[in-house]
């Protein structure tokens, strides 16, 4: 199945094995432990073309980590050095006559497509713990009597500390609500801990640990029901997971817009006032950007109607455009599916988990339910940091999480279920004490063995080892390819026992790699073994601009080396690669 065109979709199985949690993914007939199952879903993915949108410098590298830092558009780029050049460069100060309006119209953006709010209640200004310290003092403030705030101690930790400082500074009580770091906050602690004094409620929507959602609606209306304001931090919900601010009836909302937003280091953050609590509450950072006509320089602070009252400084225009431009994205390609690629991403992550990691000590650290989970997973192990450094040292990026927690967040709009399954292959291996140097995959090739086992069937990658079960025994898939390709560097097709690796671009087989290899490290002086099959490969020079690797894309001038035949050139990076796995492989 070719991206762009549409094609018939295949039967579903479902990513538990059979167990019945509910997800589904575009699936062939293999099991979904062999590679080919994630190649068949990424094939059939439609938001597959988004991929192609971001940046990737590093084909090679396995980005699991969206959840932390998002990867950079390619317009976004573009966008900002619009901003600089024209806006900044040529524009001047007089490009604020519209960048003024630039963190509202954004913020209504956001609030369109991504959090079901109406228009006027979002805007984009300071960072995270800056928006939350001016709701939680203007809501707290807003319930005269009462003096307590109530939040969990798994809740993100800049959230913790400003709620105690404000507890500290306005003689409030911060009341903790013990939480299972694992299962996230539930309606019902919430229910106990709220009563007649309490003034606020902050808490995350999305677990920053666990990836745990909490019920936002059922625990707006118990807070309500009391009489107090709530305040949700959205930073792992925006751009994952859907979110109905008006439809729940929230009341206040901060999120930050590096994550899924992919906005970029350091980008402003956003906050949320509902419409009619606009008026009610005093921003207590009175800064120049939520004066009532700015330019007359007044004697006193008297703050802009609506949201802009929430505004504190100058705000940071490049940064905003960023956000523009990731919302932008998002929006094009609709909430719902990333969602539902969020969950298909992580229920086939759980799923290798069960099936590969769980006998090596690992522990699903997140809920199973994926109504219950965002676009991020948590493995538990108890040497989860020494793994984490080991895996980024190998070129799989996910991060580490306190206590014992490897943390993968597959971004939907750029993870691919070949991420997915190469990550949790490079675990195992890792955890199992093989010497890994790097992932097996790389930008997209499959290894191929024809004949008498040996690696998988066409489209699968890496195999399986030993007691992996579903079909598959010491590295040998039952699915067999029904037609082998010919090798793109000798034109044969390989011979019963051989292998061949596939592209994206070429294929080369065992032999050609490594007839290349000895081409390249030897400057052509081979043995007479190797001689006959490098009659057709050269090695390409140092003037050879514009040529690229066909299995990682790599451009000639960022590799140690091309041989070339035809059209398919294999850099010296990839040709290392290919005999590690041959090596790996039995014939």
């Amino acid at each position: 199945m070719r991206r762009g065109k549409r094609c018939r979709r295949a039967p579903e199985l479902p990513l538990d094995g059979g167990t019945g949690n509910g997800s589904y993914c575009w699936a062939v007939a293999n099991s979904l432990l062999d590679r080919s199952f994630a190649q068949e879903c990424d094939a059939a993915d439609p938001l597959a073309g988004f991929r192609d949108r971001f940046v990737r410098d590093e084909p090679s590298l396995i980005y699991l980590d969206g959840n932390s830092l998002g990867m950079l558009p390619a317009a976004t780029a573009e966008r900002i050095s619009k901003v600089v050049r024209r806006g900044w460069g040529r524009g001047l100060i007089r490009s604020w006559g519209h960048w003024l309006d630039l963190p509202r119209r954004v913020g209504d953006l956001l609030g369109h497509h991504l959090l079901g709010a109406a228009p006027g209640q979002l805007t984009v200004c300071d960072n995270t713990t800056v928006n939350l310290y001016k709701l939680a003092r203007a809501a707290l403030d807003a319930r005269p009597g009462r003096g307590v705030i109530v939040t969990d101690d798994d809740n993100f930790p800049t959230d913790r500390y400003v709620l105690a400082g404000i507890a500290a500074e306005r003689g409030a009580d911060l009341r903790m609500i013990h939480t299972d770091i694992d299962h996230g906050v539930s309606a019902e602690t919430v229910s106990a801990a709220v009563d007649a004094d309490t003034a606020l409620v902050c808490l995350s929507h999305v677990a920053y640990r666990s990836g745990a959602i909490a019920d936002m609606a059922q625990i707006t209306r118990i807070v309500h029901d009391r009489g107090a304001l709530a305040l949700w931090d959205l930073c792992h919900s925006a751009g994952a997971v859907p979110v109905d601010l008006d439809g729940c009836g929230v009341d206040l909302a901060v999120g930050c817009t590096y994550k899924y937003l992919n906005a970029g280091p350091g980008a402003p953050a956003f906050l949320f006032v509902r419409n009619d609590l606009q008026e009610q509450l005093h921003q207590p950072v009175q800064g120049w950007f939520g004066q009532r006509d700015q330019f007359t320089m007044g004697p006193a602070y008297d703050p802009v109607p609506g949201i802009g009252r929430f505004m504190t400084g100058t705000p940071d225009i490049i940064g905003t455009a960023a956000v523009a431009e990731g919302v932008s994205l998002l929006a094009e390609a609709g909430i719902e599916a990333l969602r539902d690629k969020g969950v298909r991403l992580t229920d086939y992550l759980i799923s290798l988990s069960d099936a590969w990691l769980a006998p090596l000590g690992f522990s699903i650290a997140s809920p199973r339910d994926a109504a219950r989970r965002g676009s991020h997973v948590c493995l538990h192990h108890p040497e989860a940091a020494r793994l984490g450094d080991a895996l980024i040292e190998v070129g799989v990026i996910g991060d580490y999480r306190t206590p014992d927690r490897l943390r993968l967040g597959p971004a939907p709009i750029t993870s691919r279920f070949t991420d997915v399954w190469d990550a949790v292959d490079t675990i195992r291996r890792l955890a199992r004490g093989d010497d890994v140097t790097r992932p097996r995959s790389r930008s997209g090739w499959t290894a191929i063995a024809h004949g008498g086992g040996g690696m998988s069937g066409t489209g699968s990658g890496a195999t399986d080892g030993p007691g992996d079960g579903d079909g598959v025994r010491g590295g040998v898939s039952d699915t067999r390819p029904e037609r082998v390709p010919s090798c793109s560097f000798c034109g044969q097709v390989p011979g019963q026992g051989q292998k061949i690796m596939a592209g994206p671009g070429a294929h080369i087989c065992d032999g050609c790699v490594a007839a290349a290899a000895m081409l390249l490290t030897t400057a052509g002086q081979g043995t007479t073994a190797a001689t006959a099959a490098t009659a057709s490969i050269v090695k390409l020079d140092s003037h050879a601009t514009g040529q690229r690797c066909s299995f990682c894309g790599e451009p000639f001038y960022r590799v140690a080396g091309l041989a070339a035949a035809g059209d398919a050139r294999i850099c010296v990076e990839c040709l290392e690669l290919f005999q590690e796995v041959f090596a790996e492989e039995p014939a």
